[in-house]
Formats: C-alpha cells, sequence, structure tokens
C-alpha cells in the first residue's frame, strides 16, 4: 500500500521573528535620599516618592539606630525642619525628589555638641582676653569710662596733631611761590 502520508518538511534556516518584547511593569518613582547623621555617619537609601515621613523615622531607626522620638530630622535644602507634625507627609510634599538630603541629629548629640562648643568658646575669650563681661564685677563700671576717656582724649590728640601739620605743611608751600 502506498500511502502518501505528508512528510514533515525540513527545517527552514531562515531565522524566526522574535516574539514582541513584553511590556515592562510599570515602574514606581523613587527618590534617592543621603542621611547624614550628627555623628559623621552618612547612608543613601532610595524610596518610592509616596514614602512618608513617618516611615522614614522607621528606617532610620532600623538602619541607623535613631530612636525616632529623640531625633530631629531636617532638610537640607531649603533648610527646614521636618517635625512629627509633617510625619504623614510624602517625600514628594516634602520637596525630596529626586534626590535629598536628610540631617539627622539626636537631642542627646545635639546637647553634647553644643556643650563642646560653648567650653571651646569659653575658653578662645579666656585666652585672648576677650571676657569683658566677666571681669565687669572685678572692674567695675567706672573703670570702662575712664578707659574710654583716655580712648576718647588720644583720638582728639591725634586728630589735633594731624590738623596741625597739615596746615604748617600748607603754609610753607605758600611762603616758598
Amino acid at each position: 500500500m502506498s500511502s502518501s502520508a505528508p512528510t514533515p518538511a525540513p527545517p527552514s534556516r531562515s531565522p524566526s521573528p522574535s516574539p514582541p518584547p513584553s511590556p515592562s511593569p510599570p515602574s514606581v518613582p523613587s527618590t534617592r535620599i543621603l542621611f547624614r547623621v550628627s555623628d559623621g555617619r552618612t547612608a543613601i537609601g532610595e524610596f518610592p516618592q509616596s514614602t512618608t515621613l513617618a516611615e522614614i523615622r522607621q528606617y532610620a531607626q532600623k538602619h541607623l539606630h535613631m530612636d525616632p522620638r529623640t531625633t530631629d530630622i531636617s532638610k537640607r535644602m531649603p533648610a527646614r525642619a521636618l517635625d512629627f507634625d509633617l510625619d504623614a507627609s510624602t517625600l514628594e510634599e516634602l520637596g525630596l525628589v529626586p534626590t535629598g538630603t536628610l540631617l539627622l541629629c539626636s537631642w542627646e548629640q545635639r546637647q553634647k555638641v553644643l556643650e563642646e562648643s560653648e567650653a571651646k568658646r569659653r575658653r578662645e575669650q579666656e585666652e585672648s582676653g576677650l571676657l569683658l563681661h566677666d571681669r565687669w564685677d572685678l572692674m567695675g563700671p567706672r573703670a570702662y569710662v575712664y578707659i574710654y576717656a583716655a580712648l576718647f582724649g588720644a583720638l582728639i590728640a591725634a586728630l589735633a596733631l594731624y590738623l596741625m601739620t597739615s596746615r604748617h605743611g600748607k603754609e610753607g608751600d605758600q611762603s616758598g611761590i
């Protein structure tokens, strides 16, 4: 029996058309935040633009070990403190898109820095002798009146000397003509 069964066609050597590209899932707009901690640490995080400030506080607690109840968060540009009443605001509403910088400072760290800077300023003033307000009680207000009177007298004497020398110079120029 001869049957004429169809024979399979040999595979073609022509390139098969590539399947159409699958549509990529719509990307969620994100923002990159640079965290600067008062102790010198820095960190970078990428968040959806719909992230709230409360979620940023949680991130700082988990990844940067900052207590959200005692940590001040402020925005770098334009400078603005981000208080707890803004916790429901998104990064987009806070103007932190597509990038932003947040400064994190714990209250304990801030107090320590203030005390250190005050002690440094005080030491510099003591070394330079500029602590007049602390010496007011030692010298008394009358001493400052005498100091200012002496300075004023010296200024008047210098002005009188200048005027006399400038007048003599003009008289000498006129007599030589």
